[in-house]
This record gives C-alpha cells, structure tokens and sequence, in this order.
C-alpha cells in the first residue's frame, strides 16, 4: 500500500506531510537532538495539523469564482522541499513551501488575486495542538494588542523549543484561538499583523500578490548555560527548564498550562523562574511574560482567585510577590510609578483581611472541621485551609517586604515603613501561632475558634524556613522531626517529589466529592491520591531549599537529584487529563491536571540551593553555602535593567 504521507525525519525534527491536502499532519522536535520526535504534537482531527488557512467573507456561500471549499490541491516534492498548490475560498490561488533541514523548517505561503478581495482573515498557517501529549505553549515578547507577535517560541514541555520567526523582516504574529479544555487542544494562526477594517473587522486583500515567509528552528534554551553545562544532568534542562512558563496567548496571561486555569494566586511560582531565565533565542524575555501577565491582572482580567481575595487570601500577596520580580530584573522605574498605585490598594486590601489585629491575615473560610466548602482558603482547593494560614501568612511576610523594598526605590520611605512593620507583625506573630506543641511543627492553619489543623505540610513548614520565619535552632528541630515522620511513614520516592503532607487529611477537613476525598473519618482510606498525600513536585523547592539553607546538604541532594532525574526524564506530567503531576507513593497517577506548571518550580532549587544563587534588592549574590564561592561564576542574568554577567 502507498503511504499517503511524505516524512523526513533527523535527530532534531519530524515532519510528515499529507499527500492528499495542503497539510503537515506531524511534527515533534528534540531540543537536545536525541531523537526524541515520537509524538505528534499535532492534534489528529480533522481541522488539526498544520494547514493552509484562510477564511472567505461568506461561509456558506458557493457562487461563481467564491468557493466556500477550496480546490484540491496538488503536491510537488522536490528533495527535502514539499509544494502546494490551491485555489482558496474566494478565488485566490496559493502557493506553499516546505523545505525540511535537519534542525529547521522554512515555509513561504504566497497567494495571487486579479481582484481586490475580501476575507474574514487574511492568509496563514493554521496550527492545532494536541495537550494530550503535552500542553505546547508560545513564547513572545508582547507587543500592544499582540500577546504573541513573532519571534516566539513554541515550548513542547519536555521536548524542547522550536522558533518561529519571520524571514528577511516581516510583521508577522501568532493569533491564538482560546483553549479547549475539553478536547485538550489549542489552535493558533501565523499569518502578517494585520488588522481589519475598523467598520467590521474584515480583511482587504489587494489585487496582485502576497508573501509571507517563515523560519522554525529547534533551539535549546537553558537557564545560566554556562554554569549548567559543567554538569551533565542539567543538559535535559532544555527540555524541561521552559515548562513552567505555559502563556496562554488567547489572554496574554500565564496559566497552569495552555488549556487549564490562570491561577492568579499561583503567579510567583512564574515569575521567580523567570528571574533565573535569561534571554531566550529570539530575544525572548520570560520576565515580559510576567509582566503581560500582571498588566492584564491590575487592568481586571479574570483569573482563578480573582474575586473571591478575601477567601483565597494567597491571591494577594502572590500578584504583589511577582511585581517585585518584575520591577526588580527590569529596572523600569516609569513602571513602578505608573503600578504603585495599584500595588498599594492590593496592600491595603491585604491588610484589611487581618481582621482581629493581631497582625495576620484571617480567610473568611472559618478552618473550622466540617466546614470545607470550595473555594477554600488558598492553593490547596480541597483541604479545608481557613482563618490564619501559615502558607498565607509566609506568602505575606515575603510580600511585604517585597513591597517596601519597591517603596524605598521609588522614595517612598513613610509607606516603605508602614509595609516593613506589617512584616515585622507577621513574624512576631508566626511561631507563637502555628507551632504546633504536640508536634513540634508548623501546622497548616489556625481555625477561628483556635484549633491548629497539623496534616505534618512538608512543603509549608520549607517555606517558613526559607523566608526566614523560624530561627535556625527550631528550624534544625523541625527538619529532625519531619525526616523522622518520613522515615516513619515508609516514604522514599524522592524521584515523585515529596507527599503533600504525612499524614492522611481526615474527611471533616476535606471537600466532599472530590479528588482524594475519604469516606473514613480518618482519611487513610484515600491517603496518597492528590492533595490527600499525594506526591508532587509542586511545593517540594521549600524544602529542599530549606535544606540547604540550614546547611544540611545531603539531605537536600538526595532530594532534588531524583527529582531532577524525573525531570529530565519528563516525569512529572504525562499529557493534559492523565494525572500524573500527582501520584501515589508506588508511583501510580494520583491527580487530576496532568500537567501544571507549579511543579516546575522546583527546579529553581538547582541554582537557589545546589549553587547558592540568591536574588536581593542590591542584586544577585552568592549564599554563605554556596559551593562557588571564591570564584568566578558565569551568570548572563539582569538585575536592574543592567547585564549581570559575572557574579564572584
């Protein structure tokens, strides 16, 4: 039997073509150029693929000339080169060329009209991709009214990045269709940057000939190159370093992943990658991202916490947590005066929610058992987080730190001040709160008739440590007795990441109905499944870092370097829907996402902890237990607005 496909294959690229219609029906690509190019990216339907789009003005109008089907196309193939010939719908020919190198694909699209016509769209590429593989996303720099323009780079999550650029100039843009949740897939168009008729949108083409010439290469993009390349277990970091930042174009905002929720309240797990990440093939700036982002958020755009602050009281302290990320790597000063504002009435709702004064923030979920209802109090939507929260109440402390730090460079100092002593009231106020006596921990929250909650949160009581909320005497303690519970429990699967918590969240503190929920009263009959212990890379960087910064390095190594490993190995995901960004202690999936971009904030430990590459106001410096200490250390970063090449 004839194939009805044309394929050219390398170590970089896949690439088949249908031999019956203007479409490319696979791609993959391999940033380490290992031959990882299996998968199709490409959503197999109908409608998906990459194919020749254009839109005519009537869609269901066939009359003379106007088809609302195009012609069959006929297929030349020339060497490494595939031709497409085709009248479209409204009677334009077209004319596409695919040539295939080993590492990139050039594509010119070219159309010829004797009349001026009129279309819905102008001519492009439509593309359609498959999030049941893994949710690809793209990368640009935002451009005004653009989320996408081009350069950008379309990330496959644990595949690599592929650039696509526009040949010899060219305003050419990425439009995004919004995501499918449902089907798992999102659909995109490069086509030239135009804009309909200002009275209805539609596009004029005039009579004669259009062009639009393309370049998509496979590119590795790695996060401090030089540093990663002393060490041959960050090279897959091309693959996997990019996953965090899942920008969904059709908003111009960064997401769990392309096709799932913007979590505004997980905005910071996005942002302090993006302060490691240098600038990307194409000029491409994950920082910009961010900042689209918060742009998007302050001018009102919706997002998973939004409305609903005073509830899920992490929503605050994150978008004021990414702010100072931004400002702080771009150095933009007419920025900061023009989101100060802005930044100070988000402060001053926060502090509004420390409702009986004693310095904390007070969700109006209750905490009480019993009382668990949706939206709970922060990121864990299915355990019954409520009242004073130690995960919020450490979120805040950093926060307003951060806060006053922006104050101060904008001379600010009377509300520099004010926002210093709401940190200061925070930590005066942690320990004393949710130290836990019987345990010797911290518990995960304070209910408002007084009851700790204390399921041992591994990731909460890192994140107290790494914030510097808890003296290093009780932090050694803390860590002692949460390596002994581990040891305890029997946990071991530190290439899963670390369990949610030790031990089983009972059924009054946890939604009914949902994903891990128990039916016995003391949880241990769904004990492993999602938030209910479940193991993950999310949250896991608090307390490895903590580790690391009480100076127990081994501890910490045989943590992150089967994490790593997982990473490398694309482990942490297995597609949109599957579940496996969480999974039972035996490694079975255990959560519902499939793939969520929080996990990949643990990779951040490599350079934070590993190395001992901190992020300060005055810029980035060496920890006191970095192992590079005393030498030169290649960096490639900004600070300021300003190159950060060397750090020493």
């Amino acid at each position: 039997m004839l194939r009805a496909e044309i394929e050219f294959r390398s170590k970089w690229l896949r690439v088949a073509f249908s031999k019956n219609a203007p479409r490319i029906t696979t791609l993959s690509w391999d940033s380490l150029g290992e031959g990882k190019v299996k998968e199709n990216l490409l959503k197999q339907t109908p409608d998906g693929g990459m194919q020749l789009s254009q839109a005519p003005l009537f869609l269901d109008f066939d009359g003379p000339g106007v088809g609302k089907k195009p012609t069959p196309a006929s297929v030349e193939m020339d060497g490494n080169v595939v031709r497409y010939s085709q009248r479209l719908p409204g009677g334009a020919q077209a004319r596409w060329e695919i040539r295939v190198q080993p590492k990139s694909i050039q594509m010119t699209l070219a159309s010829i009209t004797h009349e001026t016509t009129v279309a819905r769209e102008p001519l492009g590429v439509s593309f359609v991709f498959d999030a049941n593989r893994t949710p690809v996303t793209a990368l640009a720099n935002p451009k005004s009214m653009l989320p996408a323009s081009l350069p950008c780079l379309l990330h496959a999550p644990d595949y690599g990045s592929l650039l696509v650029q526009p040949v010899a100039g060219g305003d050419v843009c990425l439009i995004a269709e919004p995501a499918i949740h449902s089907l798992a897939q999102w659909t995109g168009f490069l086509r030239k940057a135009e804009r309909g008729r200002p009275s209805d949108g539609l596009f004029i083409q005039p009579a004669g000939a259009t062009r639009v010439a393309l370049e998509l290469s496979v590119e590795s993009c790695v996060p401090l190159p030089e540093l990663a390349a002393r060490d041959e277990r960050l090279r897959y970091l091309a693959r996997s370093w990019l996953n965090t930042f899942q920008y969904k174009a059709d908003v111009g905002i960064l997401a769990n992943n392309t096709v799932s929720d913007n979590a505004t309240f997980c905005m910071f797990t996005f942002t302090d990658p993006a302060v490691f990440t240098p600038t990307l093939a194409g000029g491409i700036e994950p920082i910009t991202l961010a900042r689209e982002s918060l742009e998007r958020y302050f001018a009102g755009a919706s997002g998973t916490g939004v409305g609903y602050e005073d509830i899920e009281t992490d929503t605050y302290p994150s978008l004021l947590i990414s702010a100072w990320d931004v400002i702080r790597v771009t150095g933009d000063l007419a920025l900061l005066r023009r989101w100060l504002p802005t930044l100070e009435r988000i402060a001053a709702s926060a502090e509004a929610q420390d409702r009986d004064g004693n310095g904390l923030p007070e969700s109006a979920r209750s905490g009480l058992a019993g009382t668990a209802v949706r939206p709970t109090g922060n990121w864990w939507d299915l355990i019954n987080f409520g009242h004073e929260d130690a995960y919020v109440c450490a979120l805040s402390y950093r926060a307003y730190r951060g806060l006053a730090d922006l104050e101060r460079l904008a001379n600010r100092s009377e509300p520099a001040t004010r926002f210093d002593q709401r940190a200061e009231r925070i930590k005066a106020a942690y320990v004393p709160t949710f130290l836990n006596p019987r345990t010797g921990i911290i518990a995960g929250w304070k209910d408002s008739r007084g009851n700790l909650h204390d399921y041992w949160f591994i990731s909460i009581n890192g994140m107290a440590i790494t914030y510097g909320l808890v003296p290093e005497q009780l932090a050694n303690s803390i860590v002692d007795k949460i390596e002994g519970k581990m040891k305890e429990a029997g946990f071991t699967r530190f290439d899963l990441g670390l369990p949610n918590n030790l031990i089983p969240i009972a059924k009054a503190d946890y939604i009914a109905g949902a994903l891990g929920s128990p039916k016995k009263a003391d949880g241990t009959d769904t004990f492993g499944v999602f938030e209910n212990g479940g193991a993950s890379a999310c949250y896991a960087y608090f307390y490895v870092q903590a580790l690391y910064q009480l100076d127990r390095r081994a501890e910490a190594e045989r943590i992150l370097w089967p994490m790593m490993k997982t990473f490398a190995q694309g482990g942490f995901q297995n597609g949109v829907g599957h579940g496996g960004e969480w999974r039972h202690w035996d490694g079975r999936p255990s959560g519902y996402e499939g793939f969520l971009a929080d996990a990949y904030y643990a990779q951040m430990a490599v350079f934070t902890g590993h190395y001992g590459i901190g992020f300060y106001p005055e810029g980035f410096r060496l920890e006191k237990w970095s192992p590079l200490k005393g030498g030169r250390v290649p960096l490639g970063l900004t600070h300021m607005g300003k190159p950060v090449e060397f750090i020493e």
